[in-house]
């Protein structure tokens, strides 16, 4: 939270020290409510010997000088961070790059819609062209030489879903931080021409970084409109542009650069003039939060309690539609036995919670998570041990049919 002057701050490395104006010292992360910012110093020869291996370790390589253990106390889900590598744009480019994606369109069967979005923002609508002649509601193939016109003549921004069906690299990474989430890590890449942009303001419901691979991109982040946007369990529609009050923040992401975005934040970006822009966004939490935790437990817990608890099978008070509903919820001359009915409902509602089942649910939850993940790598007999290597395979792209029909042989029970 932000800081009052003279007050203690936590430095990148959890240490208190004594701040001015509310702000830490140089080299320290700059905080207030809505955002942090920590700037990562190293040039590319200190990272490019960092190896890997944990689901903590890659976050913290995401991070940079952020601790993890600093993030997941004061930006989880509470604010902004904002990571600058002014000294290593290279950071990422091994992770992705626009050639991988041309390559990718050329030499496998991608699909609109389900593999990839064509789209474009003119400040007032956004326009989808998952199509190559007309529209239609059949999946289609995307022909690579449509795309690719529509990209450089009309605008128009490429989002590829789920690169990591095609990247071994991406795939091994996102399992990693599935280790540290313990929900279903995704990622998608966007491709966006200069002084374009792709999409209207709205706001996800997943846990974002945003990661800067080629070119720069203008983002404005702005708060939630309501109390029930704040780590909203379901995305937005768009907003328009007179909905959203000023931005809490403006910036330009240059390569190499991160920003985290809790569920809920509204954002919106722009490619800068004269060059392109290509991200990755890595998501966490979609449909991970206790809301989702009890919408599986709490059925079970009243099955399990009708089953033990007469009081529960009893049938409901007499008369009770002469009081209660909402007709009658500001009669007070009915006050008396709408207390009665509401203590009783509490009380039933407290047995019914003695049968919450914490591991049943969790198993459930959990059952959920391995359907939704990807299969496991081909090596991931040696990924435990091995660092990740980043950077596709050495034919850029593979057959995914092949692919996938192998992992999942090796996937099925004996």
């Amino acid at each position: 939270m932000g800081k009052k002057r003279g007050s203690s701050a936590e430095d990148m490395n959890g240490n208190h020290k004594k701040t001015k104006g509310g702000t830490a010292a140089t080299n320290d992360p700059q905080s207030n409510d809505a955002y942090m910012e920590v700037k990562d110093r190293r040039i590319a020869a200190e990272v490019s010997s960092v190896a890997p291996c944990s689901g903590r370790e890659v976050l913290q390589h995401i991070l940079g000088p952020c601790k993890a253990s600093l993030f997941f106390k004061r930006v989880w889900e509470q604010r902004v961070l904002l990571v600058r590598r002014p000294e290593c744009p290279t950071f990422f480019e091994s992770w992705f790059s626009k050639g991988a994606m041309e390559a990718l369109l050329r030499k496998e069967t991608i699909s609109y819609a389900y593999n990839i979005d064509v789209t474009k923002y003119d400040g007032q609508e956004r326009t989808n062209y998952n199509y190559n002649v007309e529209s239609s509601a059949v999946e289609e193939a995307v022909d690579a030489d449509v795309l690719w016109a529509r990209y450089n003549q009309e605008g128009c921004s490429v989002r590829l879903l789920h690169p990591q069906r095609w990247f071994d690299h991406l795939a091994a990474t996102l399992a990693k931080l599935e280790e540290v989430f313990s929900s279903c890590v995704g990622c998608n890449v966007y491709l966006t021409p200069g002084d374009s942009k792709g999409f209207a303001p709205h706001f996800d419901d997943i846990d974002a970084f945003v990661l800067q691979v080629e070119g720069a991109k203008r983002w404005r982040l702005h708060q939630p409109i309501t109390e029930d946007h704040v780590l909203p369990r379901f995305s937005s529609p768009d907003f328009a542009q007179e909905d959203l009050d000023d931005p809490f923040l403006d910036v330009v992401l240059q390569p190499g650069d991160v920003l985290y975005m809790p569920r809920g934040t509204i954002h919106q970006a722009q490619a800068l003039p004269g060059t392109h822009s290509l991200h990755l966004t890595v998501s966490a939490n979609q449909r991970n939060s206790w809301a989702d935790f009890l919408e599986v437990a709490l059925p079970r817990a009243l099955q399990l309690a009708a089953e033990e608890c007469v009081d529960l099978r009893r049938g409901m008070p007499l008369g009770y539609m002469q009081y209660m509903g909402v007709p009658f919820s500001d009669d007070s001359s009915l006050e008396a036995k709408r207390a009665a009915f509401e203590a009783t409902a509490q009380s039933m509602v407290q047995r019914v919670l003695q049968f919450l089942p914490l591991d049943g649910a969790a198993d459930q939850l959990a059952a959920q998570f391995m359907q939704q993940r990807l299969p496991p790598s081909r090596d991931m007999a040696g990924a435990a041990e091995a660092p990740l290597a980043w950077g596709s395979r050495g034919s850029s792209v593979g057959s995914l049919a092949a692919e996938v029909a192998f992992l999942w042989q090796r996937a099925a029970p004996a």
